[in-house]
Parts: structure tokens; sequence; C-alpha cells
């Protein structure tokens, strides 16, 4: 059930990922793609519950990775770098690493990465250009 609620939400987001440009209307397009990733994160955390009960780590963890890719691209930038820390902690628990179905490769980039974005946003909201453009060169 869980691997089928997974396929499931991978097929809806890249059906909703195909398709984003090719909505007649505008408003109508935002409207369609936040319905559809709420039901891409449904179908995802449904999935996730089940490996949890079910002590599956590896999978939990890949699956965590899909989370993160639908809140990056609803701006939930907070939250997809809470998914992806939670996938590389149970990687690095696990001694293991990403599986054949995530969408992010190697975790620990990805955080790097993702904190000087978020810290450069975050700058960049507050008007501090010039540190925002410091924070986010990557080190």
């Amino acid at each position: 059930m869980a691997q089928a609620l997974w396929k499931q939400g991978m097929e809806a987001y890249n059906t909703q990922m195909s398709s984003y440009f090719h909505t007649p209307e505008p408003g109508q397009r935002v409207v369609q793609q936040e319905d559809d990733f709420l039901s891409i994160m449904e179908k995802f955390n449904a999935s996730l519950a089940i490996y949890r009960e079910e002590g599956d780590r590896q999978s939990e963890a890949d699956l965590l990775t899909w989370l993160t890719r639908v809140c990056l691209e609803t701006g939930k930038y907070a939250d997809a770098f809470k998914y992806l820390k939670e996938s590389s902690d149970i990687y690095d628990k696990l001694n293991s690493g990403p599986g054949d179905k995530v969408t992010v490769k190697d975790t620990k980039k990805a955080m790097k990465a993702m904190f000087y974005f978020i810290t450069g946003m975050d700058k960049k909201d507050e008007g501090d250009y010039k540190s925002a453009l410091k924070s986010t060169k990557l080190r």
C-alpha cells in the first residue's frame, strides 16, 4: 500500500510539473497547482506513515526527499530543509545513502545549498542585499 501511494504521488507530481505551463489562465493555474500539490503531499504523507509504522527507515528517508521537492516547488523552504535534514539523519543512522527513487542524491550538499539560499532570502527580505549576496556564496 505504501509503495502504491508513493507511486501515485510521484506520478501526480510529474504530471503537475509537466502541465504547469499548459494551463490557459494564469489565475487558474495557481489555484489548480495548490490543489494538486496538496493532493500530492497527502499521498506522500500517507505513504510515509505506513513506512514509519512498518519500520522501513530506508523508504522513509527516500520518501522524505520527495516531500522536500514538493515543499521547494511550493516555496515552503523551511519545511523542505526539515524533511531533507530528517532524511539525511536517517541515512546516517542506517549507514546508507539515497536509494533509486529519491529526488536528492546528495543530501549533505543539498542541505548546505538550501541553508545558504534560505539565509540569503531572509537577508534579502530584510533589505540587506549586500549581506544576502555574501551569505549565499558557497564556501
